[in-house]
């Protein structure tokens, strides 16, 4: 009598192994179905690795960094374009955020073309000139941004504000 006893335990534990595993493979193969269905918008932050941006040249870095800061203004992100601002260029020309979101709303197109004019590094600082065009109108202009990189993904910015 012992001796089925146990074997049942066995089994009855075998079978709750077994329905466990079941379950989690199941929920694996749902979450590998919504991510599948519902993919996400690549944006620069998630692609921003460390190991990714080394493997970057430096111009493309600092391009990849300008595309941030082009991207939140883009998406209405104003206080994380804002908080990319060198400090001091920030307080001498907007010392508020509502000033820096007021001047970006006149400045930028609501939908942005940047084309790349020149790259130019001096000392720790990269010069970038580009033409921004608001692609609804075919208007432009010509704007000089300033970045100074202090390690992968930390850098500041500031711009020719006019």
């Amino acid at each position: 009598m012992k001796k089925k006893n146990r074997i049942l335990l066995l089994i009855v534990i075998f079978i709750i192994i077994l329905l466990i595993l079941m379950a989690v493979v199941t929920i694996k193969n749902e979450n590998e179905k919504n991510i599948a269905n519902n993919p996400k918008e690549t944006t620069y932050f998630e692609d921003s690795s460390v190991n990714k941006l080394d493997q970057m040249t430096e111009r493309d870095r600092i391009i990849f960094y300008f595309s941030k800061y082009i991207d939140n203004i883009e998406n209405g992100d104003f206080e994380t374009a804002y908080n990319m601002l060198y400090d001091e260029f920030k307080n001498t020309y907007f010392d508020t955020l509502e000033k820096f979101e007021s001047y970006v709303k006149e400045k930028y197109p609501e939908i942005i073309s940047v084309e790349y004019i020149s790259f130019e590094r001096e000392g720790r600082y990269y010069i970038i000139s580009v033409k921004i065009t608001d692609i609804s109108t075919d208007e432009s202009f010509e704007q000089k941004f300033i970045l100074r990189e202090y390690d992968y993904d930390n850098f500041v910015l500031s711009f020719q504000a006019e």
